[in-house]
């Protein structure tokens, strides 16, 4: 199963952990970091719920999608 790895500080964070400092980021996903409360474990089962389902519940798309022009600087190049 695959899995996000973030390395912040020269500490490693992965799955759970790595989506809540990544939401702490965002400014319209601030208010889940609330999260980090719950127990790393039952955290880490709810994202690997999510990552064995997210096609069946989001879908998957055949092409990336090109970014607009109007967000491109939020990307690295």
């Amino acid at each position: 199963m695959d899995s996000i790895i973030l390395l912040e500080d020269n500490k490693v964070f992965s799955k759970s952990s790595a989506v809540l400092k990544i939401v702490k980021q965002i400014p319209r996903l601030k208010f889940l970091y609330f999260l980090r409360y719950i127990p790393k474990g039952l955290r880490d089962l709810i994202y690997d719920l999510i990552a064995k389902y997210r096609y069946r519940v989001f879908g998957k798309m055949d092409y990336c999608p090109v970014v607009d022009k109007k967000i491109r600087h939020r990307f690295l190049d």
